[in-house]
């Protein structure tokens, strides 16, 4: 009996009936911790628990990947991602990938179980649009079973018409289901090629076709609850909105969002491109630097079968690494000259500080000198890669 956890800011520890079951640390990213030993079993052979979430989010929290939290817009804590009870074998699917190739009319499916040692095989239920449902099988082997299907006269996923394939996984071991895993898929290709133009830089490609970004910055903070949309539908009308508006891309800002958010935007098709969120003003560091990465990873593991999703942006602006403090500081004065305000006595004049040559001199300087920094950026960036060679990743 496993407690399922979406999303708590930021340090989490659980009890069930007053006995510890796990510690987690992060604010962006699921985890899960096991109630099966804790249960308090009864004779009709029912199970009881009293479950207890204790949430840390500490004001000094530089090191933890915060995104708009740090100094800007309206800091989040506790839980704001969906917790539930799911009930499951000691052998079940932990996740899968999906790599469609339209060219070649595809599809290659990887699935990593946990504890199947042997006589397991996955059987894959792939159902199109329209059309007659496809079973492929395929053994596993170290916990993780491999197998490509064709997909002949592929319906494509794109914005104006965003077919999906529905999926079922079902994990047997000697014709004994273990597990059942619903999902879906979306057939399409994201690269870049050459410009009609030589002059011009190089064109996106969705489904090898030139594609113009008509896209928005979506910041996704919500009145009744900041990172948690007070509705289902609040979070399928900004979508649907957007689109009403012509926009065919949004750029999720800084934020690992709400997996419905994702989900409205295969089925209705929108483009988006994610952030990772940064760490806060001096949060490079060994601690800050390994829970971005750990951040990183299970971003990409979580929302990797996203059709919907065209790129990742890792960091954004190189926001931590230095030069947001001072320009917090006089934020207000520049806010204050576009308003067209007086400035009141004491405040940090921008005119005489943020806007000086010698000031942005000093700025640039120990920006080059952190050379360390660069080079994890670049580092990190390759890990993106990495992890999902199938995307454009900033």
């Amino acid at each position: 009996i496993i407690l399922k956890v979406g999303v708590v800011d930021f340090f989490t520890d659980c009890w069930c009936n007053g006995l510890h079951v796990g510690h987690h640390e992060g604010g962006y990213v699921p985890f899960e911790f096991d109630l099966t030993d804790t249960l308090e079993r009864n004779p009709d052979g029912s199970a009881e628990a009293l479950i207890v979430i204790r949430v840390e989010d500490p004001m000094d929290n530089a090191e933890q990947p915060v995104g708009k939290q740090w100094h800007w817009y309206t800091s989040t804590s506790g839980i704001w991602q969906t917790v539930y009870i799911e009930p499951r074998e000691s052998e079940y699917i932990d996740c899968f990938r999906v790599y469609p190739d339209i060219d070649n009319k595809t599809a290659r499916f990887e699935l990593d179980t946990v504890n199947c040692r042997g006589d397991c095989e996955v059987q894959i239920y792939i159902i199109p649009p329209g059309g007659e449902v496809q079973v492929i099988k395929a053994p596993v082997k170290g916990n993780r079973a491999t197998v490509t299907a064709d997909i002949p006269d592929p319906y494509l996923w794109q914005p104006n018409s965003p077919d999906l394939y529905r999926l079922t996984f079902k994990l047997l071991r000697k014709g004994r289901m273990l597990d059942k895993v619903r999902s879906y898929f979306g057939m399409r290709k994201i690269d870049y090629g050459p410009a009609e133009d030589p002059k011009a830089p190089a064109v996106l490609r969705l489904n090898n076709v030139p594609r113009y970004l008509r896209g928005a910055l979506h910041q996704s903070y919500y009145p009744d609850g900041v990172y948690t949309a007070g509705d289902v539908e609040t979070i399928k009308n900004d979508i649907l909105w957007a689109k009403k508006f012509g926009f065919n891309f949004l750029r999720i800002h800084i934020k690992i969002d709400d997996p419905l958010l994702l989900y409205y935007a295969d089925k209705l098709g929108m483009m988006l491109m994610c952030d990772m969120p940064n760490f806060g003003e001096g949060g490079n560091t060994p601690t800050g630097q390994r829970r971005f990465e750990e951040m990183m990873r299970g971003a990409i593991k979580r929302d990797f079968n996203h059709p919907s999703i065209v790129a990742w942006c890792v960091f954004n602006e190189t926001w931590g690494f230095g030069g947001q403090a001072e320009f917090v500081k006089v934020f207000p004065e520049v806010k204050r000259k576009v308003l067209d305000l007086p400035t009141p006595p004491g405040a940090v004049s921008a005119s005489e500080d943020f806007q000086t040559e010698a000031f942005l001199e000093q700025k640039k300087e120990q920006r080059l000198a952190n050379s360390d920094a660069h080079k994890w950026v670049q580092k990190t960036w390759e890990l993106a890669k990495q992890l999902d060679p199938t995307r454009l990743v900033e």
